[in-house]
């Protein structure tokens, strides 16, 4: 650094110093920016208080340590003579840091003149514009420095009623009076909250907060709570008080979506939500549930008919474990809808209205492709007595070309139906002659059949040796009850013991907990799967786990919770 010529430091646009922990600086290698107009090295044994107001050192303390306790680049700023400094610390040793300071003119129409803090001034809720840039440019940089950030719409339930009764200009006092608190609070400093907040009125009963440089999503929802009680607070106005009864809608980048657009609508949508369960006044984040009901219907089911003929899905598959062998013997399919701007989509959410559209059979031929390509890619790498586990659904079962179907997918990638299951529950076994004459030929061709949700309906004995079935799964309702609940255990225990009499496979799905496993591996359980051994792994991350594990061709990693 002591090579650099004088003309050279003089040139820096930024102030960059070296500091040592205690704030004694060490030298300032060059720039004149921030009033420091000194040679390079000047500044030397100054204190960064004896430049700098209070609070201003205390927020370059805090970044000092910081960077010097993470031993990483550590970033902030702080406000002075009517300009915003921007602070970069980069660790230099065990004891020292370098400093970089950028002098940035204050947003004005945000912050009024202050030497020592973000105090806020009349801001213009109407430009929408200029709140919209913002919301862009804060993306485009929380991308590319990997930080968070978070939108939060609140909309005041009873704003509408007061604006009728005593008039529009009534109702926008009383919501720039709310922006006003939550303004106060950002720069008193006494409450969690960010101090980078931009905010913009959408409509006459909502109002946009942008929230930058959040550290976590809970910090988000810690913040949109606070705001919330600010602005809840009864508001005194022409001698009367008045409360506006919030409700928050929460989305934040990335977790919840990369566009703006995409980020609004979801805070939009938790909003509805929270109305939907009669929350009338609360902190709503967004979900899958909150983004898909926000849809319109005649949207949804026009957006389901165009993500089947896309096939705007993805599947995940959950392993299943025998407990004696102690290895993944097949493969379970999960489904999601990957919904281009509401993103994942739970199946609970859209199966339903697929099964009233009718969509249900064409769904489950894609999933029968798409899952059998996926085995098929296992088997490459040696993982071939592993089978796929598949639901079989009443509208597959009514197709006139089933059994064509399923031999077609496994043919077509070269694997034999000996690897595939069918599971099926006690409806669709109900449907006719037709059905089980379907699942006695998928047996003689080696596939075999499993009744689901063993335990929830009642079946007679006598019937259930006359099914055309190699196994049942006892229903996950009580698997993941039965080491608190007394009638779950016995429901369960009774369950093995049928199984075991009628010798048909066993397979306890939701296992969740050890203890719930001891006691299945106790009464003689043969196999389980659930959130015990591992969530459900999309294809790459089989084939991921099927290369970590080489030397064992079953890739049964997941067996170690089973001891």
């Amino acid at each position: 650094m002591t090579d650099l010529s004088d003309t050279f430091i003089k040139a820096l646009p930024d102030l960059t110093l070296v500091v040592r922990r205690d704030g004694l600086i060490m030298s300032n290698i060059g720039g004149r920016e921030l009033g420091v107009d000194k040679s390079p090295g000047a500044l030397s044994g100054t204190m960064l208080r004896d430049l700098w107001t209070t609070e201003g050192a205390a927020q370059l303390a805090k970044l000092i340590h910081r960077a010097l306790k993470a031993r990483a680049q550590a970033e902030g700023r702080f406000y002075h003579d009517n300009r915003r400094i921007d602070v970069r610390v980069h660790p230099l040793g065990i004891d020292r840091v370098l400093m970089v300071m950028r002098a940035l003119p204050v947003d004005t129409h945000l912050y009024a003149d202050s030497a020592s803090a973000e105090i806020p001034s009349v801001y213009d809720t109407t430009d929408c514009a200029a709140f919209s840039r913002r919301f862009c440019d804060a993306i485009a940089t929380a991308r590319l420095r990997e930080t968070q950030l978070a939108l939060a719409i609140i909309h005041f339930n009873d704003l509408p009623a007061i604006g009728s009764a005593l008039g529009a200009s009534a109702g926008q006092m009383l919501v720039v009076g709310a922006l006003e608190r939550i303004y106060t609070l950002a720069a008193s400093g006494k409450l969690n909250l960010p101090r980078k907040l931009r905010t913009s009125q959408l409509e006459s009963d909502q109002v946009a907060v942008l929230m930058e440089e959040i550290s976590s999503h809970e910090a988000a929802a810690r913040a949109a709570e606070v705001i919330r009680r600010a602005v809840a607070k009864a508001v005194e106005l022409d001698g009367h008080r008045y409360e506006l009864n919030p409700v928050i809608g929460l989305a934040v980048f990335p977790v919840d979506g990369h566009e703006p657009e995409i980020l609004l609508d979801r805070a939009r949508g938790a909003i509805l939500e929270a109305h939907r369960s009669g929350l009338q006044s609360q902190v709503a984040a967004c979900s899958d549930t909150a983004a898909v009901r926000a849809i319109p219907a005649a949207d949804l089911e026009r957006e389901l008919r165009w993500a089947v003929e896309r096939e705007q899905f993805a599947l995940e598959y959950a392993s299943i474990i025998d407990l004696i062998a102690r290895r993944t013997v097949a493969i379970a399919t999960s489904l999601k809808w990957i919904h281009p701007m509401c993103g994942p989509v739970a199946p609970d959410q859209f199966m339903p209205l697929l099964d009233t559209l009718e969509l249900r059979a064409s769904l489950d031929r894609w999933i029968l492709r798409r899952g059998c390509r996926d085995l098929a890619d296992l088997s490459e790498r040696g993982n071939t007595r592993v089978s796929l586990a598949l639901k079989l659904t009443r509208q597959s079962a009514d197709s006139a070309t089933f059994i064509e179907d399923i031999a077609s997918a496994a043919t077509a990638v070269g694997i034999g139906l000996a690897r595939l299951d069918v599971d099926v529950d006690l409806k669709t076994l109900a449907g006719g002659t037709r059905i089980r004459g379907l699942l006695r030929e998928l047996r003689n061709s080696g596939s075999r059949v499993f009744l689901e949700d063993f335990g929830a309906d009642g079946i007679a004995l006598a019937r259930l040796r006359s099914l055309p079935i190699d196994g049942v799964k006892i229903c996950p309702t009580f698997v993941g009850r039965l080491d608190k609940d007394a009638a779950a255990r016995a429901v369960c225990k009774a369950a093995v013991s049928i199984a075991r009499a009628f010798d048909l496979k066993c397979v306890a799905a939701g296992v969740a907990a050890r203890s719930q496993l001891e006691l299945l591996q106790e009464w003689g359980c043969e196999q389980a799967t659930g959130p015990l051994f591992g969530l459900p792994r999309s294809a790459r991350e089989l084939r991921l786990a099927a290369y970590a594990n080489a030397s064992d061709p079953q890739f049964d990693a997941a067996t170690i919770a089973a001891g």
